[in-house]
């Protein structure tokens, strides 16, 4: 391909020092974030299974969805440092944002147009619903900081042929796979890249770079793919969409990217696919026109755009059947802004016509569009499924000091956020009950109203969030508790390891047909380990077929526990038990299977019955 010369326009002064006022701008607001917005289910949920457990070192973790094993390690890290606050899970991601500024600065001085070097630098750093991941505890923000630094030394790679570079190249490239087990394609494709390369290698840089790609690119990428094929038979290793790679992954892209609506994503990235086209036909025709035959450095992000589309549909026809969801390819969208950027810069030094570098202009509508949906309370891509710290405090302000703390139902996503949010609060609140929801009926229900058609019957609306279109119920029916049967352990039980232990069993019959509401008020000793178990509550039928099963995360709770009294209360509701409820069953699921002793406590079964 035609070779353009280096790059001269570098950056001056002024624009060292306006680049580090804006990378100062965008570090206050990512920080400001990781402070302040409400830890989302996916956080929750790598914090509770991944990094409270340590389960996540490669091939001994169990075989589920942990496709972040670097972000799990280093949270777990950063957590037993420093404790479980929402900027210590950020802190990894975070800490990797100043590295991901300067290599896309780095980046930016391949390019020939000082204005297109702007508009790189704006797009790649200043747009938002990218950069928020960076505040995230999900592994996103260091995958795109470490496959910026691998593109960046295939760029050196192919100016130098150095093997050095090459090393660098596979390292990076390892340290992004770990991040998100999806940059497995683009680790094919660096290596394909770097083995194009050879050839314009002499005989002895061949044999050292031959070696540095089997040793450090083929036999690492060879256990990250059965790492992946490890985790699919775990049956949840992503999230995927069944509508074809156009809808599923580009459009849904799109949509995160912009807010757009799926009728206007599909619109623009109809013209996003007819722009980069044009380009890319427009390089590939100067090249022939010129005559001049190499692999010019600005065709690896091209290369990598296409290669990647190509393989997603290679593994959906024959590996998962689905395709990747947008945020699980986030790095397509760098890949779009370095290909159109780079193209543009080098079509008009090519044929030495500057106006066309004002063509990049039109890219700047995303980070443009993130200005508007800067905020500081929710993350865009999780809106749904977070839970307004003022719908806690209203709930926890209507409890009566020394009773029981109320019960909430709430839609199963919001049940890591709602946990929590508890812990950070003290861990005094019940879980969120999402079985049966909505129907079980419970004081308050967190809900999207378009779920629950009568709820005017039994329910008042107290709070309204616009951005979840959640809305905080408070049940019409006050209820009196009278309280009919009582399990207490008044000297406590021996330390065990045991795996089940059961506290209590009765008969529904003993209650008739009232709503029953039980109170537990348990002392647990951990022995100042993790206690991973769960109070399980059952209610069977006469057969002992399983009707309701709920369960009480202890280590949702908190880490250890002391042995205090009373370091347990919780409470449990079935306003309507089903019909053919039998018996009541309460145990403790040790799941970790470490000691632990249940000090003293009772367990309360109260009949509720309207005042």
């Amino acid at each position: 391909m035609y070779t353009l010369p280096e790059s001269s326009n570098r950056a001056n002064k002024a624009d060292y020092f306006a680049y580090l006022l804006f990378c100062i701008a965008i570090t206050g607001v990512l920080i400001a974030r990781a402070f302040l917005v409400p830890v989302t289910h996916d956080e929750a949920t790598t914090f509770y299974n991944y990094v409270l457990t340590g389960d996540f070192i490669p091939f001994m973790a169990k075989g589920e969805a942990n496709n972040h094993p670097l972000n799990s390690f280093l949270t777990y890290l950063f957590y037993h440092l420093f404790g479980n606050q929402a900027i210590v899970l950020r802190l990894a991601n975070l800490l990797a944002l100043p590295f991901y500024l300067l290599i896309i600065f780095k980046l930016s001085g391949k390019l020939n147009s000082r204005l297109v070097r702007w508009i790189f630098l704006i797009c790649m750093a200043g747009t938002f619903h990218m950069m928020e991941f960076f505040a995230l505890s999900r592994g996103y923000g260091l995958s795109l900081t470490f496959l910026m630094a691998a593109l960046y030394q295939s760029l050196l790679l192919n100016k130098t042929k150095s093997s050095g570079h090459t090393l660098l190249m596979n390292l990076f490239l390892i340290l992004a796979s770990l991040s998100i087990l999806l940059n497995i394609y683009n680790f094919a494709l660096l290596i394909g890249w770097n083995l194009l390369c050879l050839r314009y290698k002499n005989w002895k840089q061949r044999g050292l770079s031959a070696l540095a790609i089997i040793v450090t690119g083929l036999i690492p990428l060879y256990f990250l793919i059965k790492l992946t094929l490890y985790l699919k038979t775990g049956g949840a290793y992503i999230e995927r969409g069944s509508g074809g790679i156009w809808n599923s992954t580009m459009v849904s892209l799109v949509e995160m990217i912009t807010d757009f609506n799926p009728v206007q994503s599909n619109q623009l990235l109809r013209i996003i696919c007819l722009y980069f086209t044009i380009l890319l036909l427009s390089f590939l025709g100067i090249s022939v026109w010129k005559r001049r035959f190499r692999i010019e450095e600005a065709l690896v992000f091209p290369y990598m755009l296409i290669g990647n589309l190509a393989i997603i549909i290679i593994v959906a026809l024959y590996f998962f059947s689905d395709y990747p969801q947008g945020r699980l390819v986030l790095y397509i969208f760098p890949l779009v802004f370095l290909s159109i950027l780079f193209l543009l810069d080098r079509v008009s030094t090519a044929i030495s016509i500057g106006w066309l570098n004002f063509l990049s202009l039109p890219v700047l509508l995303f980070p443009l569009l993130s200005i508007s949906q800067i905020q500081f309370e929710y993350v865009q891509i999780y809106y749904r499924c977070h839970v307004p710290m003022r719908f806690y405090n209203e709930i926890m302000d209507d409890n009566k000091s020394g009773e029981f703390p109320t019960c909430v139902a709430g839609h199963g996503i919001q049940a890591y956020s709602w946990s929590f949010l508890c812990r950070q609060k003290g861990s005094i609140a019940n879980e969120l009950c999402d079985a049966e929801f909505p129907s079980r009926r419970l004081p308050y229900e967190i809900i999207d109203l378009q779920y629950f058609s009568d709820w005017k019957k039994y329910y008042d609306t107290i709070d309204f969030d616009p951005v979840s279109n959640l809305h905080l119920l408070k049940n019409k029916t006050a209820y009196r508790k009278v309280e009919i049967k009582r399990d207490e352990f008044p000297s406590g039980f021996e330390k065990t390891d045991r795996e089940f232990f059961e506290l209590s069993r009765r008969y529904l019959s003993e209650f008739g047909t009232d709503s029953i509401q039980l109170d537990i008020d348990l002392s647990f000793d951990s022995f100042n380990n993790l206690l991973n178990g769960n109070l399980v509550i059952e209610i069977n039928d006469s057969s002992h077929q399983n009707l309701i099963y709920d369960e009480i995360h202890l280590n949702w709770a908190r880490d250890k526990w002391d042995g205090t009294a009373h370091n347990f209360r919780r409470s449990w509701i079935f306003p309507k038990l089903p019909e053919k409820a039998a018996y009541i069953k309460i145990y403790f699921w040790n799941a970790g299977k470490r000691e632990y002793r249940i000090n003293a406590g009772y367990l309360a079964f109260n009949r509720l019955t309207a005042r």
